[in-house]
């Protein structure tokens, strides 16, 4: 079941915007994923578990070096379909 806004949140068990993710607890699903070795990469998996498509928003089209792109890398490599919009 998702929050109010029909979302979910995933955090990682690492630095982040924390007072984004307080000002979304009433309105979204918050999801703590477990520490690790990458936080950031289990994050992103745990993202994508049961994806059928990704909807990704980045900068520009072609690779950078960014949390966004490994995402994307992460769901192509596991043959899930990514709806890039670069904003």
């Amino acid at each position: 079941m998702t929050g109010v806004l029909g979302v979910e949140l995933y955090v990682p068990a690492a630095p982040h915007n924390e007072q984004l993710v307080d000002e979304l607890d009433d309105i979204a699903t918050i999801i703590q994923c477990p520490n690790g070795k990458e936080p950031y990469r289990i994050r992103n998996e745990w993202m994508l578990e049961g994806a059928n498509v990704l909807v990704a928003f980045v900068w520009k089209d072609t690779f950078y070096r960014s949390g966004e792109w490994m995402t994307i890398n992460i769901a192509r490599k596991a043959g899930i379909q990514v709806d890039m919009n670069v904003i």
